[in-house]
């Protein structure tokens, strides 16, 4: 079911849509979620387009306790993305694992700060994926991108999860250029992961972990450990 009103003033067109997908199954892999048919959700979109660029302006998403939201999501013509202000969201995905996190801009950095976060897919599939194909290929930032991370709870997988997780991500012609990430688990032992470019674009990736199990189950660069430290 889909209810959308389109004013045109000069060349930009100001849209409002909004759709229910009560009666429609929902699986987005990226983040591990997913809704079953007959299960209430609805969806808002609010914005703007012309020849150049799509603006949303708000983008939400509503489902029982699962909530997601954006703000000032930005497309070029290509439909890559320029520019976002916010993301939040708060939701379970396919785990059960409880997702609890904001992004927000500020000036010429990003912030990404939470409660909780499912850390598998972002770590494996989006940092470190030997893939042609990267999530970070639907950007078309300009400029160095940089986003500062600070999560209080990590999940590792159902068992096993860490805290107080810092550290830096800088995103470079949309690829990973060079992230730096602490954490400690609940006994406080700690982890680090370090990824650097150097000038020939050579990627020299670091780990370091005193429980090494989480991590050798899980993230395919790491291999032949699976007690003790790495």
């Amino acid at each position: 079911k889909i209810k959308y009103n389109i004013n045109k003033k000069k060349d930009i067109y100001d849209f409002l849509t909004l759709i229910n997908f009560d009666n429609n199954p929902i699986k987005i892999k990226l983040i591990n979620y997913s809704k079953e048919k007959n299960k209430k959700s609805n969806l808002k979109l609010k914005g703007s387009y012309n020849k150049s660029k799509v603006k949303f302006n708000e983008i939400t998403y509503n489902e029982d306790q699962n909530f997601f939201e954006l703000k000032d999501l930005i497309f070029n013509n290509n439909f890559k993305i320029v520019d976002l202000n916010k993301i939040k969201v708060d939701y379970l995905n396919e785990n059960n694992i409880k997702n609890e996190f904001t992004i927000k801009k500020d000036l010429t950095y990003y912030n990404l700060s939470g409660k909780s976060f499912d850390s598998y897919n972002f770590i494996n599939n989006i940092l470190l994926s030997d893939s042609d194909e990267s999530f970070l290929d639907n950007f078309n930032l300009k400029d160095e991108t940089v986003l500062n991370i600070n999560l209080n709870k990590v999940l590792l997988d159902k068992e096993n999860s860490s805290k107080n997780l810092y550290g830096k991500l800088t995103i470079k012609n949309n690829k990973v250029h060079n992230l730096n990430l602490t954490s400690v688990f609940d006994n406080n032992k700690k982890f680090e992961l370090d990824v650097k470019t150097l000038k020939n674009n050579q990627k020299i990736t670091s780990f370091y972990s005193d429980n090494a199990e989480p991590f050798v189950k899980h993230f395919k660069f790491i291999k032949g450990f699976k007690e003790g430290k790495i």
